[in-house]
């Protein structure tokens, strides 16, 4: 079952860990957490005494799953935080950090509690009234044994802690991550400026003030025009930012050692699939996944033998699908989603889904992608619907 004790050393380990970037007067905040018949014993809280930060567990309700030996069990904890009204401003920032640290986080939680899957909601803020104040200080008094200045006013800022766990052996789906890993054609690229086609030409890129300049050309009479431009083609970035973006990147001209920028941008590009290659690997943020076989079999019975027909496997195909999150600012989903919208998926050249398990199992599948699904509803996060089976 989950422990309430544990829960609360559990709390005030997160909320002491130096990895809190709460301060007051540039020093680090430390809370003194109790919950009823129990206090989490600090040291370095006992000796910062009255400055401490009371912060008080206390259930709130919680349920079993009525499915025999799996042991699941769901508790829902309050979580008080009481401080002067003063630090109002700088207590508002400690939300994101405990939403980073829990919010979807397996925790384990302590000996007898052990891992939980575990989640937040969202802070509710409140002052204490007045007439409330004497029995706040009474109540400071009789759990952690130190007075409170009534005459400041105080404020609470009050979460509810959702915690759920299995028994030993069962897993959530939070427990098995997945990565993909993309093998690609590099593009060719070239750039069209004012109607005219420059093609790529390194030789001619310079360096200056620690800004690298990619010089382009294209031949005119007597000898060629340069353009330069400071995106990297060869770059997940440069090749999203060149095949996504029309009229957006600046051009520069070179004269004596300096770069002028010019009044025109780079219209379009032109591009073809090279024969180099490069390889970008992402893990992935998704809501579900799942993986399916899928037998199609022969029937047979033997005359004089079987009395009905018994199937025999024939074909085999294994299916993965998942809905993954895209992070625009990842180099996977930057490539990913350009191939895609520009409609030249044959530029990937190999697709590696990556599964691992909490146990340390892990699993590579070698995969083409066989339904791509992108779904931009308004109001909803920007999701794409991959599925995705075995190739060659």
């Amino acid at each position: 079952m989950i422990n309430l004790n544990e829960v609360a050393n559990k709390i005030s380990e997160i909320l002491n860990s130096v990895d809190n970037p709460l301060r007051i007067n540039n020093e680090r905040v430390l809370f003194d957490v109790a919950t009823e018949g129990h206090r989490v014993d600090s040291i370095a809280v006992r000796e910062k005494g009255k400055n401490a930060i009371p912060v008080f567990i206390a259930l709130a309700g919680g349920e079993n799953q009525p499915i025999p030996n799996l042991n699941q069990q769901s508790k829902s904890i309050n979580i008080a935080i009481y401080y002067p009204i003063i630090y109002k401003d700088i207590f508002v920032n400690l939300e994101n950090y405990l939403d980073n640290a829990i919010v979807g986080k397996m925790i384990n939680i302590g000996e007898s509690t052990g891992e939980c899957l575990c989640n937040l909601d969202t802070a509710r803020f409140g002052e204490i009234q007045n007439l409330d104040l004497e029995a706040f200080k009474s109540f400071v008094a009789d759990k952690y044994e130190k007075t409170v200045e009534i005459s400041v006013n105080w404020f609470s800022m009050i979460l509810t802690l959702y915690a759920t766990k299995l028994g030993d052996g069962y897993i959530f789906g939070n427990e098995i991550n997945y990565a993909l890993k993309m093998t690609y054609f590099v593009p060719n690229i070239s750039i069209v400026v004012n109607s005219n086609t420059y093609v790529r030409y390194s030789d001619e890129d310079k360096t200056i003030n620690n800004v690298v300049y990619y010089a382009y050309r294209r031949t005119i009479l007597g000898g060629y025009e340069y353009i330069y431009i400071t995106t990297d083609a060869t770059s997940s970035n440069g090749i999203a930012e060149l095949l996504s973006t029309k009229n957006k990147i600046p051009t520069y001209s070179y004269s004596t050692n300096e770069m002028v920028e010019q009044d025109y941008k780079v219209q379009s590009c032109v591009f073809s699939k090279s024969a180099s290659e490069s390889t970008v690997e992402v893990d992935i943020v998704r809501s579900n996944a799942g993986t399916g076989a899928n037998i199609s079999p022969i029937a047979e019975q033997r005359i004089g033998v079987d009395s009905y027909a018994k199937n025999v496997p024939n074909i085999t195909n294994y299916n993965k699908s998942m809905i993954v999150y895209p992070k625009l600012t990842q180099d996977f989903w930057l490539l990913y989603i350009t191939f895609y919208n520009r409609q030249i998926l044959d530029y990937i050249k190999e697709m590696t889904l990556i599964k691992k398990y909490s146990n340390g199992f892990e699993y590579d599948y070698k995969q083409i992608v066989l339904q791509a699904n992108e779904s931009s509803d308004l109001g909803a996060p920007y999701i794409f619907t991959l599925t995705m089976g075995d190739s060659k």
